[in-house]
């Protein structure tokens, strides 16, 4: 109690306010959650909420998985993020802009894209619907969970040490954060320093060369593209069980 009455008079605007909350409206549930799946097939299959349509769901993955390898494009990763501190940014991020890695590991709910708290989800709603195939999809979800952790690891990999390095900071941070909070500040400091003396060393002292740099963005374009098969399996048995 005495962590949460500080944590709430670290923002003094709020002056402790609280709010109370009615029971939940039970009878509304298996809608709510019927829809919500269905929004999640849309975001998967069909034009997305705003932007590009290669900004989402399968197409991202399409279009993220050629600009990979795709030598020829000013937009690949090749001529956009060569190695160097380009590079260094889109995988492993600065202190005020996440990387690749950040947005699979540390941004959001969980670990892994989300792919496994959102197979928890389906578990909770193959009872709540009484549809027992989306245990199937959440299955598959769950292996997509997996694949998705194969790919942050690759993102940064153990081998390149700058960039092994940055990965268990970026990782031990994040955990910091949410295991210890406030009390953990000085040593998050202490690694958002020296996450910065690597991103500065990258300028001048990136671990890979063009070559390893390309077999790197190969190797991701392959476990991308895994993701996007079993995924489509189970957006396959989403459609088939709601729609």
């Amino acid at each position: 109690m005495a962590d949460l009455t500080k944590a709430r008079g670290l923002v003094k605007e709020d002056k402790y306010r609280i709010m109370t909350l009615d029971a939940p409206q039970t009878t509304k549930l298996a809608a709510a959650v019927h829809k919500g799946i269905c929004q999640a097939i849309k975001l998967f299959t069909e034009e997305p909420p705003r932007g590009a349509r290669d900004n989402f769901g399968f197409a991202a993955y399409e279009k993220l998985a050629e600009m990979l390898v795709n030598t020829r494009n000013k937009q690949s990763w090749e001529r956009y993020f060569g190695p160097g501190v380009r590079m260094y940014h889109a995988l492993a991020g600065s202190l005020v802009q996440p990387g690749a890695y950040h947005w699979v590991m540390t941004w959001g709910s969980a670990d892994g894209a989300e792919r496994g708290l959102y197979a928890d989800f389906l578990l909770e709603a193959a009872q709540i619907l009484k549809k027992p195939v989306l245990k199937e999809s959440a299955e598959k979800f769950r292996e997509s969970y997996k694949l998705w952790l194969t790919f942050a690891d690759t993102l940064l990999p153990n081998d390149a040490p700058l960039l092994g390095e940055s990965k268990k900071l970026i990782q031990k941070k994040h955990n910091l954060f949410i295991n210890e909070g406030e009390s953990a500040l000085q040593e998050i400091k202490k690694i958002n320093a020296r996450l910065n003396e690597l991103l500065s060393q990258s300028e001048t002292d990136f671990p890979l060369s063009s070559a390893q740099a390309a077999e790197l963005r190969a190797n991701l374009r392959d476990i991308l593209l895994k993701i996007s098969a079993v995924e489509q399996q189970a957006v396959n048995l989403l459609q088939s069980a709601i729609l």
